[in-house]
């Protein structure tokens, strides 16, 4: 029996996998195109389409002009027009099947260096507009969208908890989902990110002016909470990693799309736009602060000391982010760099870098 065969024989006696599988397609629906006879041509995703037939899943995730629906695999076509999904290559559907299962298949340097581009790519790609939000957290009422109820039900749910691991009272003016599952930009890379809005000057008894301090401390006090809460937990609604965060209503927040999950409707409704996105730009700009950050890491493993270059490093790279979100807004070339580097793994390289150098400098060793 081949390798393939194999797999596809043990993958449909694991539900868990194949639920799994099909969450991921919901994030990453197949292109389908209608033909008069009521049957559909397979424009992107026949690799997809052909895996979740193998593991005998009736129905596709697909999107067929811009509208999210689950189409009968017997409906499918290729586009020679003969019904069906097959046409693959055994290579290519083990290769996606250890992607979506989190098993990377072993490559050569030279093959990971290529992966890692068109990893970039596809991470810029994701930045496009959508014709929809995202058919698995919202539904579409006449022309506008309202959160799916269950999954209100379960953000409110995830709150309390988050609330009861605090453990302080604090008044709750919002909560709000925000980011780009609450717009057209929506992709399989995006987090549900939930935001509690609190008014910090409400914990402070003196006048306002005074207490910047106190709203560092207390800023400082929710994100090691919510870095607690995130090394206990590992959420996920539909697929997505779920980001919970406490925010002062007075903290300028840029987002063409929010929506109140405690009041159930939009506090900023989002518009379908066509950015224009310098592919070319973004990447250039990202290889070139990922090289600084793989630089860095090679000189302490050296065991030089780049104490001061990791974080002049950092501070760079944030106030990049931050006068791009100033001047040019989420779609700025600014933040979309950041977004690339933080989907791709290089802030959070970056991040362990510091917490390492720290460690390194507070030890002490036997000798």
């Amino acid at each position: 029996m081949s390798e393939f065969k194999e797999l596809i024989f043990k993958l449909r006696e694991d539900p868990d996998k194949i639920e799994k599988i099909y969450e991921y397609v919901k994030t990453d629906p197949v292109t389908l195109s209608k033909m008069p006879d009521d049957t559909y041509i397979i424009s992107d995703g026949n690799h997809r389409s052909n895996l979740l037939n193998l593991l005998k899943v009736d129905n596709i995730p697909s999107i067929i002009d811009g509208e999210f629906k689950l189409v009968p695999i017997e409906l499918l076509r290729r586009p020679n027009g003969t019904i069906g999904t097959q046409g693959f290559t055994s290579e290519n559907m083990i290769n996606l099947i250890n992607y979506i299962l989190n098993k990377k298949p072993k490559k050569s340097l030279f093959e990971e260096l290529i992966e890692d581009k068109e990893v970039d790519k596809k991470i810029i790609k994701s930045f496009r507009s959508k014709d929809t939000l995202c058919p698995n957290i919202f539904r579409r009422v006449g022309k506008e969208y309202v959160i799916k109820d269950d999954i209100r039900k379960k953000l409110l749910e995830i709150t309390n908890e988050y609330l009861d691991f605090i453990d302080v009272e604090f008044f709750i003016h919002d909560i709000v989902l925000t980011g780009s599952l609450a717009n057209y930009n929506w992709s399989e890379f995006s987090d549900v990110d939930l935001h509690i809005l609190v008014d910090m000057d409400e914990f402070d008894n003196k006048e306002k002016e005074d207490s910047t301090i106190l709203h560092k401390i207390v800023q400082d006090f929710f994100d090691s909470k919510e870095k607690v809460w995130k090394s206990k937990h590992d959420i996920k609604i539909k697929g997505f990693d779920l980001e919970i965060y406490v925010q002062d209503i007075h903290q300028e927040h840029v987002s063409s799309g929010v929506y109140s999950i405690l009041n159930n409707k939009w506090v900023v409704t989002p518009e379908k736009t066509n950015p224009k996105i310098d592919d070319k730009k973004i990447l250039q700009k990202g290889e070139e602060y990922g090289k600084q950050i793989d630089d860095l890491l090679s000189k302490m493993e050296s065991g030089d000391d780049i104490t001061k270059e990791t974080k002049d490093l950092y501070k760079k790279i944030k106030n990049f982010r931050q006068s791009g979100l100033e001047s040019g807004g989420e779609y700025s070339y600014e933040n979309l760099t950041f977004k690339l580097l933080r989907r791709n793994g290089y802030i959070e390289k970056i991040l362990d870098l510091k917490s390492k150098i720290i460690d390194k400098k507070l030890s002490l060793s036997n000798q």
